[in-house]
């Protein structure tokens, strides 16, 4: 059984619906599974978050070298972040 900092099982935390460090409730979790039982889903999750956010500081005009240091990556990693926001942004329909 896991615990958390405060001392409380994990499973009776879930239980209440008070979420996990990523979610604020379970019951507002994009997740098709929970991130206990599909670690890699909720991974992707937080991956494409993190590209769809560079990408856009990217589009304001924010220059790589700067992004870069702010999330303290090489200019490559950003590089790599915005490609994989940009190919979300397209597989978006326009709404």
């Amino acid at each position: 059984m896991r615990y958390d900092n405060d001392g409380q099982p994990t499973v009776a935390k879930l239980m209440h619906g008070d979420g996990c460090e990523g979610i604020p409730s379970c019951f507002t979790c994009p997740l098709a599974q929970c991130k206990y039982d599909d670690p890699r889903a909720y991974h992707e999750l937080i991956v494409q978050a993190r590209a769809s956010r560079i990408f856009a500081q990217y589009e304001q005009g924010t220059t790589v070298v700067a992004i870069a240091a702010q999330e303290g990556w090489s200019e490559r990693t950003v590089w790599r972040a915005i490609s994989h926001g940009r190919k979300l942004q397209e597989a978006q329909p326009d709404v």
